[in-house]
């Protein structure tokens, strides 16, 4: 939200996660000695808006399951869906391209 400078919409929030993200990555590379980046999934609700905003880099991803209706129940797979794109090169012909093309 920081990053958002007060604007709380969907887009400002998406833009101002990615700018988190490149911030974090960078601070990350900056520490001595490093060599690997950042991976993470986040998801921010916007109980006024009612929105669900969901950003994810590297090999992250984010799923959304209903809470069953017990603690003691099993969740069933189809309670559950993905939420944010899986960036891995396996699972994503469209990253897999633009990994091999860097």
């Amino acid at each position: 939200v920081e990053e958002a400078a007060g604007d709380c919409s969907k887009e400002d929030l998406a833009a101002a996660a990615r700018r988190a993200y490149h911030r974090t990555h960078a601070e990350i590379c900056a520490l001595p000695g490093c060599t690997a980046g950042c991976t993470a999934s986040l998801c921010i609700v916007n109980e006024t808006r009612e929105q669900l905003i969901c950003v994810n880099v590297g090999d992250s991803f984010a799923m959304l399951v209903d809470q069953p209706a017990s603690v003691d129940t099993v969740v069933h797979p189809m309670n559950s869906k993905f939420i944010t794109t899986d960036h891995r090169i396996n699972n994503n012909e469209s990253e897999r391209d633009r990994v091999t093309a860097a």
